[in-house]
């Protein structure tokens, strides 16, 4: 190349460059581990949301009463619930329970699961419009983010711990059908705003985890819409049962990470929209005028993951 416009002589010859790679990755690469990321968040609400619905009624029969109750399911979660018919029309339903979310995609430390809700219907009739609102969620949540990337040929891993809070509300309206004192139908639309809020974590860089990265702290939402149907019915002896099922999305957050990645930049990771859909079974056994013990199963299917199984037993009293 000339070294001088005006003499043109005058040159700089380069023969030979020599390089270490010492790393390569892509863009594309980091920014799929910080969907990961984005994934692995939006589990901890889903995870999460079938317990919460149970500490409010779900799978249970519709007009139950007053009650109070002690359970435990093979979810790792066990506590109490209860439910007071306050008069007028209005219901007030809790609980609060203590869980071990076990999900593939992520792991987060033991909980406290809180949930609180009010319902009003319509008067007593063969059809009853109802509608609901409540809170659900968790004032500590504890939890290891991983995400893997390619460094050359090689698939490296790296994450973080980290701490914050789950928020969720919901409003759910529908209508029941009692044909007769035996039997009733419920069927209701459900939506869930879930916000997930925790702090930032940086990755330790090594040789190996070259392109290290700071994970900002914040809060990520999702959306979550359902359909829902249950029958309930009472036989003459002891025995009653409930037949439940919902079918529902979750829409994800479009930018649920931001993190500095070394040698690369700031990238911005989102979760994917999942559809769902569930099915559950209950069979309640009156031991006398106070005392009931419920069984239950059930099942969750979201789109990607695997499916999720659920037995649990309540021991409930009435007043």
């Amino acid at each position: 190349a000339p070294i001088d416009p005006d003499n043109p002589d005058a040159s700089l010859l380069l023969d030979t460059v020599d390089i270490t790679r010492l790393g390569f990755t892509t863009l594309s690469s980091v920014t799929a581990s910080t969907d990961q990321l984005a994934r692995q968040r939006q589990a901890i609400a889903a995870e999460l949301i079938g317990t919460a619905q149970g500490l409010l009624g779900e799978g249970e029969r519709f007009d139950a009463g007053s009650a109070i109750s002690l359970f435990g399911s093979s979810s790792a979660a066990a506590g109490f619930k209860g439910r007071w018919e306050a008069g007028s029309g209005i219901t007030v339903l809790g609980g609060a329970a203590i869980v071990n979310p076990d999900d593939d995609d992520v792991s987060v430390d033991t909980l406290a699961l809180l949930a609180g809700a009010v319902r009003y219907t319509t008067p007593q009739a063969t059809w009853r419009a109802f509608g609901e609102v409540g809170l659900w969620g968790s004032p500590n949540v504890t939890t290891d983010l991983s995400r893997s990337y390619l460094n050359v040929d090689n698939i490296v891993s790296a994450g973080g711990t980290t701490d914050g809070s789950l928020f969720s509300s919901y409003g759910r309206i529908g209508a029941v059908f009692a044909p007769d004192q035996a039997n009733e139908i419920v069927l209701s639309a459900r939506f869930t705003k879930a916000w997930l809020d925790l702090d930032g974590y940086s990755e330790t860089a090594t040789d190996r985890n070259l392109f290290a990265a700071t994970v900002h702290g914040g809060t990520s939402s999702e959306n979550i819409v359902s359909a829902e149907l249950a029958w309930s019915h009472q036989t003459e002896g002891r025995l009653d049962y409930t037949l439940s099922g919902a079918v529902g999305r979750i829409f994800a957050d479009d930018k649920a990470v931001r993190a500095s990645v070394d040698w690369v930049g700031d990238v911005s990771g989102r979760a994917r929209d999942q559809t769902f859909a569930s099915a559950g079974g209950r069979i309640g056994v009156r031991l006398d005028d106070v005392w009931r013990l419920d069984t239950s199963v059930a099942a969750t299917f979201r789109q990607y993951d695997d499916p999720e199984w659920n037995v649990g037993a309540q021991l409930k009293a009435a007043f």
